[in-house]
């Protein structure tokens, strides 16, 4: 009977406090584990409701803050924090926990300007000694589950953000931390985003041993506005003191691997770039370009699918040297560039190998070797760059061996000489240029260009007739298009307006001479020395404005390749010009050039202008009226309307004036009819003229675009053109003469 009520009484004492448990656990945790938390972490902690059952206790709207938390942020902030624990020491007044899972906690992780942040001495309080002797902690598993994490690190300017957290920590276990949707920025490399990283690591009382494994994927950062490396996937993980680190991915939209990457580098290095060690290589497997379609300028290159490009690069670091070496092949590409050339150049491509270092203290790249093959013709290029991350110095040297100029001819693709396609050549070519500039200070004089072009046995086989010298030593019929007009004129004695050399003005014949080539029947159609000043000039200006173009390349460009500002018209011209400068007279090329440039709306040569202008023959011209034409070419049309106006204005009398000056220094002209010009006027003839109103009629019709049609130019009054834009002052005008 006793042991009946002995055992009655021990029943309804384990139910009554199985039905206590949750409050005893709401108490223990209030009064005594919370407290014991906020001393022993150093942090507030609040917990908004409380509640459970037996073995489990639930904490809802729980905030833990501390003294240098985010503005306006805490440390954590959870919705829901679930506890399990062992019933028994619950009695004694013990919290054992079992478990703990934390629902849709928010993180907020900063570090200050002055090294200050918000987790280290949390951690390490964590570390430093066991919890207390009211709580245990047996975890078998804390779980993060809906979380999300944004940390910022002033001090380098990174920061960390993701809006899905999942973890399972398994104390003295494998532990795993899977962030989703990550966004991380930093001062020095563009944002890297990643649809999934994941780290694994073991862990012992909250410190982490040794170094976790990291995997990623779905990967993405923007290099550039058109490279976009997307699609990434890899592994980083330590082993001895290297970091390991594996990556494939494919480039813009394409869900596609295009290339992998593997990397080295030791750890105990990795703070200090001039100790650092480590390796690189990066490749590209052959892949034809319509892969990159979604990067690619549609319009540029129209059939990408025709393109295959293979590609291998390995870089290696060593105590501040970074040595690399790689290669590259591209072919079957199609470009459409309205600056590269009027119509599609098809069939580019290459192969190429690099070997060069970069010195890290020094901020020096040096290219040893750069090689560069098409078809069968070899082009070595050796460069030097002196701060990279700054305004460089650059030393560039090309050397092409001593080749068949027929090797040299054919590796230029048929889509940018297509007016040289029947040329045929022979004997041997070489060539070495070098060319350095200082963009940290850049002027004329601090860019230098100069090399050696071996063209000496190089000779024109065969040639089609449109373009041969043959054919430019006699009367020729000449055609352009411009303005949607198609002109057509003889360069001979068939035209009124043609005028022999011997009768042209000798005024005008020295004007020219100086304002566009002083040079002209000394050279053999280049002015090497303005090709130096041309570059200086353009790299100052940021863009292409000054040729360097000779009187023979002008006449190449008026007579047979028309004036499209690409880069095609002025490959063809340089060979043009050695071409006709070995096979016509000088007399003869400055006379065709005499009677083809335009001087105004509709009025092409000489012959035209000086009748139009001053009522009178070329012949006629005195030396004012060769200077002011001179002084006009670069644009005609826009100086005619000092013709409509019928006077010349005192500012640009003075620019007419400096060019007399000038051939008077160069003995163009003597001094007593330079003091008769200077006192002379400027007269110009009213027998075309008009009006004003007239005057501009035909300046502007000459400005737009009329209706297509074939005008013959065989009367002077019936006469009309369309306008040709000047040309870019040449290497001998008055400005450069200043």
């Amino acid at each position: 009977m006793i042991g009946a009520l002995v055992g009655l009484a021990l029943t309804a004492g384990v139910v009554a406090a199985a039905l206590l448990a949750p409050r005893l656990g709401e108490w223990v945790v209030r009064k005594r584990v919370l407290p014991a938390l906020e001393q022993r972490f150093g942090r507030r902690i609040r917990v908004e409701r409380m509640g459970g059952s037996t073995g489990r206790l639930v904490l809802e709207g729980v905030t833990v803050a501390g003294a240098r938390d985010c503005p306006g942020e805490p440390l954590m902030r959870a919705d829901r924090i679930i506890l399990t624990y062992s019933f028994w020491p619950l009695l004694r007044g013990r919290l054992h926990l079992t478990s703990v899972t934390v629902r849709r906690p928010r993180f907020c992780l900063r570090r200050y300007r002055d090294g200050s942040d918000n987790i280290s001495d949390l951690l390490h309080r964590l570390a430093r000694r066991p919890m207390g002797p009211r709580v245990e902690m047996k975890l078998a598993e804390v779980a993060l589950e809906q979380g999300s994490l944004d940390a910022v690190d002033e001090l380098s300017g990174t920061r960390l953000q993701t809006p899905s957290l999942w973890a399972r920590l398994r104390p003295g276990g494998r532990s795993e931390v899977r962030l989703s949707r990550v966004l991380l920025t930093t001062r020095r490399v563009p944002p890297v985003q990643a649809r999934q990283v994941t780290l694994s690591f073991r862990s012992r009382l909250g410190r982490v041993r040794g170094w976790p494994e990291l995997t990623f994927t779905g990967a993405r950062v923007k290099l550039h506005d058109r490279l976009v490396l997307t699609d990434m996937g890899g592994k980083a993980s330590v082993h001895r003191g290297w970091l390991d680190l594996q990556v494939k991915g494919g480039y813009g939209r394409v869900e596609q691997v295009l290339w992998q990457a593997r990397a080295r580098a030791r750890l105990a290095s990795m703070g200090d770039p001039r100790r650092a060690e480590g390796s690189l290589r990066i490749r590209a497997e052959r892949f034809s370009l319509d892969k990159l379609a979604p990067i690619l300028p549609r319009r540029i290159i129209p059939n990408p699918g025709a393109a295959r490009l293979d590609a291998d690069l390995t870089l290696e670091l060593s105590h501040g040297k970074l040595t690399f070496h790689g290669r590259a092949s591209l072919a079957g590409l199609e470009v459409v560039h309205p600056k590269l050339s009027a119509r599609p150049v098809r069939g580019l491509g290459f192969s190429a190998d690099v070997e060069g270092s970069y010195l890290v203290k020094q901020d020096l790249l040096r290219i040893r070797r750069a090689r560069i093959r098409r078809r069968r013709l070899a082009v070595t290029v050796t460069a030097e760059v002196l701060r990279l991350r700054g305004k460089p110095r650059i030393k560039v040297a090309v050397t092409i061996p001593r080749t068949r100029c027929s090797v040299v001819l054919d590796a230029i693709p048929k889509g940018m000489i297509p007016r040289l396609a029947k040329m045929r050549l022979a004997g041997h070519f070489g060539m070495k240029l070098e060319a350095e500039a200082d963009f940290g200070y850049l002027t004329t004089s601090s860019v230098y260009l100069g090399g050696r072009v071996d063209l000496r046995s190089c000779r024109v086989v065969s040639v089609g007739w449109d373009i041969s010298a043959a054919r430019l030593a006699g009367p020729f019929g000449h055609e352009l298009v411009d303005a949607g007009h198609r002109i057509g004129f003889e360069v001979g004695p068939a035209d009124p307006d043609f005028v022999p050399l011997g009768r042209i003005s000798p005024h005008l014949v020295n004007a020219i001479l100086t304002t566009e080539d002083s040079r002209f029947f000394h050279h053999r159609g280049f002015i090497p020395r303005e090709f130096q000043s041309a570059l200086a000039k353009n790299l100052i200006a940021g863009r292409f404005v000054f040729g360097a173009s000779s009187i023979t390349m002008q006449m190449v460009k008026n007579v047979i390749l028309g004036r499209q500002k690409t880069l095609a018209r002025k490959l063809q011209e340089l060979i043009l010009t050695w071409y006709l400068e070995k096979h016509l007279s000088k007399d003869r090329i400055l006379e065709i050039y005499l009677n083809v440039i335009e001087f105004g709306p509709g009025i092409f040569g000489i012959g035209r202008a000086a009748h139009h202008l001053f009522g009178k023959e070329a012949s006629e011209l005195e030396p004012q009226e060769a200077a002011y034409l001179a002084s006009i070419l670069p644009s005609p049309k826009r100086h005619y309307k000092k013709y409509c106006r019928g006077k010349v204005g005192r500012y640009w009398r003075r620019w007419v004036d400096r060019i007399l000056r000038i051939m008077v220094r160069r003995g163009r002209l003597e001094r007593s009819a330079l003091e008769l010009a200077l006192v002379s006027p400027i007269q110009f003839s009213d027998l075309e003229r008009g009006s004003w109103a007239e005057c501009m009629a035909r300046l502007d019709r000459f400005r737009s675009r009329g209706r297509p049609g074939y005008l013959p130019r065989s009367r002077r009054r019936r006469r009309t053109a369309s306008p040709r834009p000047g040309r870019r002052r040449g290497a001998h005008s008055p400005r450069r003469a200043r």
